[in-house]
């Protein structure tokens, strides 16, 4: 069930002050040109189509294809994040479907940092949201020997944020999300899961992953990334 054989290093973003495109490059007009991914939370300010790589078990590059930037507020605390959606760059069988969050609140001056995997996708389902109305969440998990495994998770909170979410076309598209967030505590590490809700056309998304630790993340970017 952990997911620490599978997360070693992550490289992406920024290191030392400028990328290495940008020092080939120079100084010249298309530095200076506003990009939307720099009117929302970015703190790695990462662009689509900016590269990222993940070395650890299953290592491989990819690519930023969405930034969702989100405001909550909970518990009287304003709480900023930013999901960056990575989709693998090599064709394979069974791709990853990989989310880089991190989140920040109040005054903070670090954001925390997570790592999910996307488990599925679906439109609004009512039979699903009456699962919502309960405390605890139950995912069936089915091991390499085929025994299931159930892992209850236990309701944090309940929001909803705005959100502004940028795409391939580059447009800013702003919305709104509600948000349920569960803990799975177990001897070694915490898990989360995290189910979203467009609260326009009711597309639901369910993340599971966990908080990335000291050490286990390096500021690198691999690409420029396209205007």
């Amino acid at each position: 069930m952990s997911m620490k054989k599978r997360v070693g290093k992550l490289l992406i973003g920024k290191k030392d002050g400028k990328t290495l495109l940008e020092k080939m490059l120079g100084d010249n007009d298309d530095k200076k040109k506003v990009r939307s991914e720099d009117s929302i939370y970015n703190p790695l300010q990462l662009a689509i189509k900016d590269m990222v790589e993940l070395t650890f078990e299953e290592a491989g590059t990819y690519e930023i294809f969405k930034i969702a930037a989100y405001m909550s507020r909970l518990a009287d605390k304003n709480y900023q994040s930013v999901r960056y959606f990575l989709r693998d760059t090599v064709e394979v069988e069974e791709p990853e479907s990989l989310v880089l969050e991190l989140m920040k609140s109040g005054r903070e001056e670090e954001p925390e940092k997570y790592l999910f995997h996307i488990l599925e996708e679906f439109g609004y389902n009512e039979e699903f949201m009456e699962l919502l109305e309960d405390d605890v969440f139950v995912i069936t998990e089915e091991t390499e020997d085929e025994e299931e495994i159930e892992k209850e998770y236990e309701r944090t909170y309940h929001v909803t944020s705005q959100v502004k979410i940028i795409r391939e076309d580059r447009e800013l598209k702003p919305g709104e999300i509600e948000t349920w967030n569960y803990e799975l505590k177990d001897e070694m590490e915490t898990y989360y899961l995290t189910i979203e809700m467009d609260t326009d056309d009711g597309w639901t998304t369910l993340y599971e992953g966990r908080k990335l630790l000291e050490g286990e993340i390096e500021i690198y970017r691999l690409s420029g990334g396209e205007s």
